[in-house]
């Protein structure tokens, strides 16, 4: 039997646990009307509703892939202790990440001080509970809070997590009350560092995202709650360009998934999607027994189809989940040398083509590398499937090696290469681009 790949757990940077009770709750209003519906919820929580509600939002992470979670808390220490009791029993690596709450939102949010907010902290330590500095956000401390929080965090090693820029009102407000910007405010207060994850930064300006780039700092994004409250969208090309890195959270929890938190982010952003799909009948199985969905058809439910999705394989797909590609505009990468060694199956060519779902091609394991042999094995698996040899006119093959899979990567430009009419191969042939496909190797290519 085929031991199962493995690949890095998910984690989920940003959860408020609580927050999962919200689902479907909320809908209509802004962002302010939901938080007030939130503190409603928040304030009726306790240590036993946390201990017991929280396992189950956490083994709900766990099922969809992440194996870590920074819950950033403000309900309370007892219930940060009850919080990381519920993921023990889930089994899912937590970092508690303890808010520190000055001013605003609710009673059982606020310590009466700095110190106060730090004699927790070194109790949740001292109980072997792995935490974080999370002051809530610039409009929850105060400047000298802030200042105290960023210089504990470093001489401590400590992660801090923080709010910012996640709606206007609270930028305006900031300018008003500091003539400095959130991020400004943060790297004011000495609260930017390498250790640093900045939450949302939806509005963040230019030099904000110049202040994290050189702090080292990263951003957390939430795509699938800042779509569903409206934040905004983050400035993801310009975060990119100056290599400040990211993460993602579920942060409200109103869709616990992280492919969906990729797709949503992916379609946002306008970036390229690629994802392999329907290569093994195993593959299939446990994706219908975990989720009763097809994996295409998972894909399609999390929003992670579109225009820029590339399907890697898909040789098992089935009608319907061929339907959904061709309706999203999909395309699907074939590999057939490496499919033909990894005994994958067959690529149903015929009804993708039927459907004018896109093709390109991919070398996958590199088992072997000649553009020529891809495309020639796929072209035998059409002909073999109909029993037609006029299945791929020539220069669409040739368009499938070179248009699609430009398409696919996003590219407009490529360089050409030459083929070389005096090779062996091609002495005596009329119709070289036929004869390109249907008899030769790489070696005729001049690059």
């Amino acid at each position: 039997m085929q031991e199962q790949p493995r690949i890095p757990g998910f984690v989920n940077a940003h959860c408020h646990a609580f927050q999962r009770a919200l689902r479907g709750r909320t809908e209509g209003g802004d962002f302010w009307a939901w938080r007030e519906t939130m503190l409603e919820l928040a304030a009726a929580q306790t240590s036993e509703s946390v201990r017991r509600e929280y396992v189950d939002v956490y083994r709900e992470l766990r099922a969809a892939g992440y194996t870590a979670v920074g819950e950033f808390h403000y309900l309370g220490l007892e219930e940060g202790r009850a919080a990381a009791e519920a993921a023990a029993e889930a089994g899912i690596e937590l970092v508690l990440l303890h808010v520190a709450y000055a001013r605003g939102g609710i009673e059982r949010f606020r310590q009466e001080s700095v110190a106060a907010y730090l004699r927790e902290l070194e109790e949740l330590r001292a109980g072997g509970i792995r935490v974080g500095v999370a002051p809530h956000s610039v409009r929850a401390c105060p400047r000298d809070w802030l200042e105290e929080l960023g210089r504990y965090a470093a001489e401590h090693e400590l992660p801090l997590h923080v709010h910012a820029d996640e709606q206007p009102r609270e930028i305006d407000e900031c300018l008003a009350k500091h003539d400095l910007r959130p991020i400004e405010l943060l790297d004011a207060c000495g609260c930017l560092g390498a250790r640093t994850t900045v939450v949302h930064a939806t509005h963040a300006d230019g030099h904000e995202l110049d202040l994290l780039a050189a702090a080292g700092a990263r951003v957390c994004t939430c795509p699938t709650t800042e779509a569903n409250l409206g934040d905004g969208f983050l400035p993801v090309e310009r975060l990119l360009h100056r290599r400040i890195p990211l993460c993602i959270g579920s942060d409200s929890n109103v869709r616990i998934y992280p492919l969906e938190e990729l797709g949503q982010y992916a379609a946002e952003h306008e970036l390229l999607l690629h994802v392999h799909a329907d290569e093994q009948p195993r593959e299939i199985e446990e994706c219908l027994a975990e989720h009763g969905l097809r994996p295409i058809e998972l894909l399609a439910a999390c929003g992670c189809l579109g225009p820029r999705t590339t399907v890697v394989h898909a040789t098992h797909a089935d009608g319907h989940e061929l339907d959904l590609l061709a309706a999203a505009g999909a395309s699907v990468c074939a590999c057939p040398t490496t499919e033909a060694n990894l005994g994958d199956g067959f690529l149903p060519v015929e009804r993708l083509l039927h459907r004018g779902i896109d093709l390109c091609i991919g070398s996958d394991s590199n088992v072997r590398i000649d553009p020529l042999e891809e495309l020639r094995e796929l072209d035998g698996i059409a002909r073999r499937q109909s029993g037609r040899r006029d299945v791929f006119a020539v220069d669409d093959l040739l368009a499938i090696g070179s248009a699609g899979g430009a398409q696919a990567l996003g590219l407009e430009s490529w360089p050409d290469v030459a083929v070389d009419l005096k090779h062996s191969q091609l002495a005596g042939v009329e119709d070289w681009s036929s004869a390109l496909v249907a008899g030769c190797s790489a070696d005729v290519l001049v690059t």
